[in-house]
């Protein structure tokens, strides 16, 4: 009893471990693909799952699209397209709860994952955010397996890593998008307060000088353009100035 006690808790501690390395690496990448591929990798690793898969949900498809996987036979994408896989997302969505399901080769359609695969015991949890159902986590065996409350409670947890790598990255994009439009109008401000004055100075400038010519006033025509030859050198610069000044940037990751 005391060994056995041993190891269940060495396993709990190397799953906290693993969650809690799992939970710096989701604060610390802004890369999503990394980050669920790591959730895959660990769910594999942990609960020892002969396939994993995250699908997140895709407005435009309207429906749970795969993103990352471990351990399938054949392509992925092509096997959780097919009604097996797809029937489980539904009850997901619909439920927002864990589903456990053991399907057998024996009497499955042709278009089944099962008819690859073989005998599956599946276990999906959502990811979700508030009560929204983002995505889910697939975990399945090559044989009769039924994962105990621990397990999927583990699960779940994984699952909600990965949903919180999905809705940081969600507002990163959300953050770049308003920093773009900031951007954006400080260089319409920066547009009208400079170059536009100065490009309706030069118009009122030039046109003085033709009239100055046309009444042969070669001296006052001479000093206009002396002024707009200043005047388009110094818009010349402060151009120069704002494209080098856009062209500066911060390589993230690139150290100090």
């Amino acid at each position: 009893d005391n060994a056995k006690l041993f190891q269940e808790t060495l396993k709990r501690q190397n799953q906290a471990q693993a969650l809690h390395a799992l939970g710096m690496e989701v604060s610390m990448l802004l890369d999503l693909d990394r980050v669920l591929a790591s959730v895959v990798e660990k769910a594999q690793e942990l609960l020892s799952l002969d396939m994993v898969a995250i699908g997140l949900w895709e407005d435009q498809a309207q429906e749970i699209v795969t993103r990352t996987s471990l351990g399938f036979r054949t392509d992925p994408v092509r096997q959780t397209r097919l009604a097996r896989w797809q029937d489980l997302n539904r009850r997901v969505l619909s439920t927002g709860h864990p589903v456990q399901e053991v399907y057998h080769e024996e009497g499955e359609e042709s278009d089944s994952i099962v008819r690859v695969e073989g005998d599956i015991s599946h276990l999906v949890v959502p990811l979700k955010v508030g009560k929204k159902v983002i995505g889910v986590l697939h975990g399945a065996y090559r044989r009769h397996h039924t994962s105990p409350q621990d397990d999927i409670e583990l699960f779940a947890s994984l699952a909600n890593q990965a949903a919180i790598a999905v809705e940081s990255t969600s507002l990163y994009a959300q953050v770049q998008n308003v920093a773009v439009l900031e951007e954006r109008d400080r260089l319409a401000r920066e547009m009208h307060d400079s170059l536009a004055q100065v490009l309706g100075f030069l118009s009122l400038k030039a046109a003085a000088a033709q009239d100055l010519l046309a009444s042969k006033h070669l001296t006052l025509a001479r000093l206009e353009l002396r002024q707009i030859e200043k005047a388009a050198e110094e818009a010349y610069v402060d151009v120069r100035e704002a494209i080098l000044g856009l062209r500066t940037s911060i390589v993230l990751g690139g150290g100090l």
